[in-house]
């Protein structure tokens, strides 16, 4: 017999009737068990919620509620939450997950006390008060501090503090939210939105990956997600080390020496962990810079915070602030105000659980970063195809990960633009830039730094609302509001030809070297012609014995365009002289004679007729391996080299062929700044395409121009044996198929 509150049942039952009891037994057990764990599921919940906080001197209209979740039984790894229900509606809202980067930062410190959260911090610590531009006015806002040592999240195992990295904060995320909403289960299924900035733009799109794979592994939708929106966030290391220095060096920040040693030293380094060389330029570029708030270069320090001496540049995530009331020390109200033991227990961390100095960024988390991929572009197109919603969003007074930054790295995505670039507006005012493309949409916020809800919190609530309703920035011009013109169409399909035709990887302005070869768009766009262009276009040309650029019509050259990028022997060969000139790079005065540089290049021409005739390709990939790594440093200097004679030699080219009248009556009304009486130059990201001069008759780069001879006559007779063309070629591949490596 088993007795259940108070009631004998038999255990081996004989007859019907005890068949039917047993049975009922089975079902009230079952039910009973569920009744049960849902009660402990609802009161975890209910211990949960806050009351009220230290310091709120004011009611609110929402529900919040703040705790842990584990994420890790074993190592007892546990994060800690913050959840704000939505002031109005919040059962029918969605769900929006706001993550800080660093790698280190906590979402509570920043997102929640400074930015989009509705309790924000007095300077004396102590006293709060209610934002009235909070984001759960729109919706129900989720922080989460992650990884374990950020805030007040933490690890039973020590060593996890010192061993996070990207992979393993995605899954310790995603295993919070699956966790979590079963504590919270009404958000099952409901629209769910992440955003965030800074690194998080790593954890974004990796967190998002992590839940499309599990959404479509289990065929479960519990975490229903809908897009993402990343604010100046780091996306690709390269793309976003050249968009700093472009950036801080455009506005006078570091001196011109100082810009060609970072791209020097530092544009090819990781963003977190850079070399000790790297770092040693950097320190220099942060003594040029000064005391200046990197995170918003045009608002004043706070004096006050320690953290203002750390260096922009490097990996460190800490940083003084500005609002609306402009007060740049609001990391400093909020490290005050955590640390108060009467507001830990009110988010209930109990004692034994609460760090020993709470602050708003972990430096053991962030110096001991585990894995960082230098891209996250691809996961981009993976999520675009999967048709995940995503906004990226710059402030365009960020010097840290600043809007060219931004730029550059969505031009690598190569994605197809729908609308035409336009400004946004708000309260008749422009409030930033847009540019819709077939799966991203991104924008920038006039005026804000690095945090954009601190510095423009009106606009960023805006941008919110527009997020997630998934409909477009106003844009109260309605001579902007517009189809996509030829032009737009024109400088998309160019950005399509193939690397062989054009090396797309560096720069997006570069674009408009291929603009007048679109048809009627040659007439729009006057002599923004580019040297570059017909530099390129001639090394491939010559394979082919086409006419020289200058000379060419708009129809044959696309045809021809055509006709190259279908030669498939021609790409290879292409492709592989472009590579093997990447590494193999010396010159004549790295050998000791003549003779012994005349062997190298022979050495070098045997390879790549190998490489493209298919023979011993195992064996020279291995011999060009241990090659780069013998010689890694005199690659780069060489490289460097290279650029610095090739951009003095096209700066050399410009005045050489004047304006006429009839070029600027062709411009249509646009009135760029001019200089030496040149055609005015497309303003956009990043170094503009050297403007050649005008008339139908100079429109084509001048292949005959004196540094083009002067190049052409050092490099020639250097060719080891093989024949005049032979020497050619790789004379202007050796001067111009480095610039942009």
């Amino acid at each position: 017999m088993i007795s259940f509150s108070g009631v004998n049942i038999p255990t081996m039952a004989k007859t019907r009737d005890s068949c039917f009891v047993n049975a009922l037994f089975a079902i009230a057990i079952l039910a009973i068990a569920h009744f049960c764990n849902c009660e402990a599921v609802l009161s975890q919940k209910e211990q949960d919620k806050v009351s009220k906080l230290p310091g709120q001197n004011f009611n609110v209209d929402f529900a919040h509620y703040s705790g842990f979740v584990t994420t890790n039984e074993e190592l007892g790894r546990a994060l800690f939450y913050w959840l704000f229900e939505a002031t109005e509606d919040a059962e029918s809202k969605p769900l929006v997950l706001w993550l800080n980067g660093g790698p280190g930062c906590s979402s509570v410190g920043f997102g929640e006390a400074e930015e989009i959260g509705p309790f924000h911090i007095k300077p004396d610590g102590k006293t709060l008060y209610l934002n009235q531009y909070s984001w759960n006015q729109a919706a129900n806002i989720l922080f989460l501090d992650a990884p374990v040592g950020v805030g007040f999240s933490y690890s039973n195992t020590s060593s996890d503090l010192v061993t996070n990295g990207d992979k393993r904060t995605a899954q310790d995320s995603l295993k919070f939210l699956l966790k979590w909403v079963e504590r919270f289960p009404e958000y099952k299924g409901r629209e769910f939105y992440i955003v965030g900035e800074s690194y998080a733009g790593h954890y974004i799109p990796q967190l998002s990956e992590a839940i499309v794979k599990h959404n479509q592994a289990s065929g479960d939708n519990t975490i229903n997600l809908k897009g993402y929106m990343v604010g100046n966030g780091l996306m690709d290391d390269f793309h976003d080390r050249l968009g700093l220095f472009q950036y801080i060096w455009s506005l006078g920040f570091i001196s011109d020496q100082t810009y060609s040693l970072l791209k020097l030293q530092c544009g090819l380094e990781p963003f977190i962990h850079s070399s000790e060389t790297c770092n040693k330029v950097l320190e220099i570029a942060d003594k040029e810079i000064g005391n200046i708030d990197h995170y918003s270069v045009f608002t004043p320090t706070c004096v006050a915070s320690a953290s203002q001496a750390k260096m922009l540049l490097r990996k460190r995530p800490m940083n003084s602030r500005v609002s609306e009331q402009y007060d740049p020390c609001t990391e400093k109200h909020s490290v005050v105000y955590f640390n108060r033991p009467e507001v830990q227990e009110a988010l209930h961390i109990p004692p034994g659980l609460a760090p020993s100095k709470w602050d708003t960024c972990s430096d053991v988390v962030n110096e001991h970063w585990n894995d960082c991929p230098s891209s996250v572009l691809n996961i981009y197109h993976e999520l675009i195809a999967a048709g995940i919603r995503i906004w990226v969003f710059s402030g365009d007074a960020d010097a840290v990960v600043p809007v060219t930054s931004t730029r550059y790295s969505i031009d690598a995505l190569k994605l197809r633009p729908s609308s035409p670039y336009s400004p946004w507006y708000i309260d008749g005012q422009v409030g930033g830039w847009t540019q819709q493309y077939d799966g991203l949409n991104f924008v920038t916020v006039r005026g804000a730094g690095h945090e954009v809800p601190l510095h423009r919190p009106k606009e960023a609530l805006v941008l919110l609302k527009a997020f997630i309703s998934g409909t477009p920035l106003s844009t109260s011009d309605n001579s902007i509001s517009r189809d996509m013109s030829e032009l737009d169409f024109c400088l998309f399909e160019i950005s399509k030809i193939p690397d062989e035709i054009y090396d797309f990887r560096r720069s997006c302005s570069f674009r408009f070297s291929f603009a007048d070869q679109c048809g009627s768009v040659s007439t729009m766009l006057g002599s923004y012609v580019s040297a570059t262009l017909c530099i390129d276009f001639d090394i491939l040309l010559e394979y082919k014995n086409y006419t020289s650029c200058r000379t060419r019509q708009v129809a044959e050259t696309a045809a021809v365009m055509v006709m190259v990028s279908n030669s498939n022997h021609h790409n290879k060969e292409i492709n592989v002289r472009r590579k093997i000139s990447e590494i193999y790079n010396k010159r004549e005065e790295d050998f000791p004679s003549l003779k012994d540089y005349n062997d190298y290049l022979e050495e070098v021409e045997c390879m790549v007729f190998d490489l493209v005739d298919g023979i011993n390709v195992e064996a020279i990939e291995e011999k060009i391996k241990r090659y780069s790594q013998e010689n890694a440093e005199q690659i780069m200097v060489n490289r460097a080299r290279k650029a610095e004679e090739l951009t003095a030699a096209l700066a050399a080219c410009k005045g050489q062929l004047p304006q006429t009248n009839a070029d600027t009556s062709s411009n249509h009304g646009i009135t760029a700044g001019t200089s030496h009486g040149q055609a005015p130059r497309p303003t956009g990201m990043g170094p503009q395409p050297v403007p050649i001069g005008g008339g139908a008759e100079h429109q084509r780069y001048s292949m005959e121009d004196e540094a083009m001879m002067r190049l052409k006559a050092e490099r020639a007779p250097r060719a080891g044996g093989f024949s005049l063309e032979i020497s050619k070629k790789r004379a202007l591949e050796e001067a111009f198929s480095s610039i942009w490596v």
